[in-house]
């Protein structure tokens, strides 16, 4: 067996990392206009919300994901951040 040497860590440069003249895509937020419950105080309504994918979500392991109301009453999720 040959003992292992000590390990070096450096910074790597993206663009060489990729490549040179190779982009990557941006990708728009994805969201979904559904219908769903919203509430303030004691009263409920029904109407549309925008859903949004949120993959941070508490006491849930790494890479878990689900569509989480952002806003409510919403016309068109497409065009919103």
């Amino acid at each position: 067996m040959v003992p292992a040497g000590p390990t070096a860590y450096r910074f790597i440069n993206m663009s060489a990392a990729i490549g040179v003249g190779s982009y990557r895509r941006r990708l728009a937020p994805f969201q979904l206009c559904l219908l769903c419950k919203c509430c303030a105080g004691a009263t409920c309504v029904s109407m549309p919300c925008c859903f949004g994918i949120d993959c941070q979500l508490p006491n849930k392991p790494f890479g878990v994901c689900a569509f989480v109301p952002k806003s409510c009453n919403c016309t068109n999720c497409a065009t919103k951040n």
